[in-house]
């Protein structure tokens, strides 16, 4: 599965992801 980027370089789950979408966003 694909990966992002969180704070300090923290990975998370995609699903993870786009449920913190509104913490974190692509650049």
């Amino acid at each position: 599965e694909e990966l992002y980027i969180i704070d300090e370089n923290k990975f998370v789950c995609k699903e993870d992801y786009l449920s913190n979408s509104s913490v974190a966003k692509e650049n």
